[in-house]
């Protein structure tokens, strides 16, 4: 959104599709990831490159779909955490 004090704010927000997801052809993800705070557009770049990586990596992903979303949900954020970006406000 639009920052009155600082116009070289950059956009927060990433998305991503992947296909395949797991290998499988039937799995698929889409999402938007809305980046909030100043350092948002940080968090919003890692869940976009991390989140695929750990759902593809959960045995359960065609099988339990809820189940694989929010473990790999779960070891996305906790890698997250041990990582130098700044979540406040994320």
């Amino acid at each position: 959104g639009l920052v009155p004090y600082n116009p070289d704010k950059v956009n927060q927000d990433r998305f991503v599709i992947r296909f395949n997801v797991g290998g499988n052809s039937e799995a698929a993800l889409f999402g938007v990831f809305d980046g909030h705070g100043e350092h948002g557009h940080h968090v919003s770049s890692f869940v976009k490159s991390s989140l695929p990586k750990h759902l593809s990596a959960h045995s359960e992903v065609t099988k339990n779909p809820q189940k694989a979303i929010l473990e790999a949900t779960a070891s996305m954020v906790q890698e997250l955490d041990r990582m130098n970006i700044n979540t406040t406000f994320s």
